[in-house]
C-alpha cells in the first residue's frame, strides 16, 4: 500500500499540474492557481507545482508572485539545478537583471556542470551584464560630452559678450 502511494501521489500531482496549465490556456487564472495549489498539497516534496505556479503568475502579469514561486522551489529543493536554472532564467529574461541572474545560474552550473543549458544560460547572463555595463559607460560618456559641450558654449558666449564700460 505504501509503495503504491509513493508512486501514485507524484503522478496525481503531475496531473493536477497539467490541469493547471490547461486552465491557464483557457484564461481561468483563479482555477489554474487552485489546481497548482492542489498539486502542491498532493506532493509537497515536488518543485514542479511551483514551476507551474510561476508560469500562471507570470501570465497573470504578477511578476513578484512568479518570482516568489521560483524562489520557493529553490528553498524546497536547493539541490535541484533545474530550480536554480529556472529562477536564474526568470531574472535574466523576465526582469531583466543579469547581475541577479549570475549567482543563481552559477549555482545551477555548480549543481550540474555537465548541463549545456545551465552553462549556456550562465554565459548569456555574463554577456548580458557586460553589455549592460558597456551601455551604461557609453551613456555616461555621452552625458559627460554633452556637459563639456555646454560648458564650452557658455565660455565662448561669455568671451564674445562686450565688456561693460564704466
Amino acid at each position: 500500500m505504501l509503495v503504491s502511494l509513493a508512486v501514485l501521489e507524484p503522478w496525481r500531482s503531475e496531473q493536477k499540474g497539467n490541469d493547471a496549465l490547461d486552465l491557464l490556456a483557457k484564461g481561468d487564472f483563479p482555477a489554474a492557481r487552485a489546481a497548482a495549489n492542489r498539486a502542491k498539497e498532493i506532493d509537497p516534496l515536488s518543485v514542479d507545482p511551483y514551476f507551474e505556479q510561476s508560469v500562471i503568475e507570470d501570465a497573470a502579469n504578477r511578476p513578484v508572485a512568479a518570482e516568489a514561486a521560483l524562489a520557493s522551489a529553490v528553498k524546497l529543493e536547493p539541490a535541484s539545478p533545474e530550480a536554480w536554472r529556472r529562477l536564474g532564467e526568470y531574472y535574466l529574461n523576465e526582469r531583466p537583471d543579469p547581475a541577479a541572474a549570475i549567482p543563481v545560474l552559477k549555482a545551477a552550473v555548480y549543481l550540474d556542470p555537465y548541463s549545456t543549458v545551465n552553462r549556456s544560460d550562465y554565459l548569456l547572463a555574463l554577456r548580458a551584464e557586460q553589455a549592460q555595463v558597456a551601455a551604461q559607460e557609453a551613456a555616461a560618456r555621452k552625458a559627460a560630452a554633452k556637459r563639456a559641450a555646454a560648458r564650452a558654449k557658455r565660455a565662448t558666449t561669455a568671451q564674445r559678450a562686450p565688456a561693460a564700460t564704466p
